[in-house]
């Protein structure tokens, strides 16, 4: 399961199975956010920091030659919670990443600049969803960042999801 749950994690009341994951009928269903005996949410974070490890900070940036910068911002660790009111302190990156972002990419001198996010900075979406960066649940983030790109970037800039 993905970020829609994700402030219910370790809740006591344990993490909604979606009616399309029961009609499924599979046996083992392991959900981000669900307790799984005495692993916790922190447990697994740790885990999944032995097993990828990334260094301090799970967002970056890498370059491959002098034509290609390649940024991979992180959401999962940084978000403000899906249900809290938009306004401009809701983030899912965080002030230190959003920092981090705009100063690496002022300072990049590659050709081409790429955005790697997870949850999507731009992607249609479904109406129902307030999750991320393409939807009005994190608007003034996605408005910040899109006009700031749009200042800062304007040629040569792309942006892509894994789940777009």
């Amino acid at each position: 399961m993905t970020c829609q749950g994700y402030q219910d994690r370790d809740h006591a009341a344990g993490h909604p199975i979606y009616p399309s994951m029961v009609a499924l009928g599979a046996r083992f269903i392991f959900m981000t956010g669900m307790k799984a005996g005495d692993l916790t949410f922190a447990d697994g974070q740790r885990i999944f920091h032995e097993q990828a490890p990334m260094g301090e900070q799970s967002y970056r940036t890498i370059c491959w030659g002098r034509d290609l910068q390649i940024w991979f911002t992180d959401g999962p660790d940084n978000r403000s919670p899906n249900k809290m009111e938009d306004w401009p302190e809701k983030t899912i990156w965080s002030a230190e990443q959003k920092a981090w972002f705009k100063r690496t990419v002022k300072e990049s001198d590659a050709t081409w600049k790429v955005l790697i996010s997870q949850p999507p900075l731009v992607a249609p979406d479904r109406g129902n969803k307030n999750d991320n960066q393409s939807n009005e649940g994190f608007m003034h983030e996605s408005d910040e960042l899109r006009a700031w790109l749009k200042a800062n970037v304007p040629d040569n800039w792309a942006a892509s999801s894994p789940s777009s």
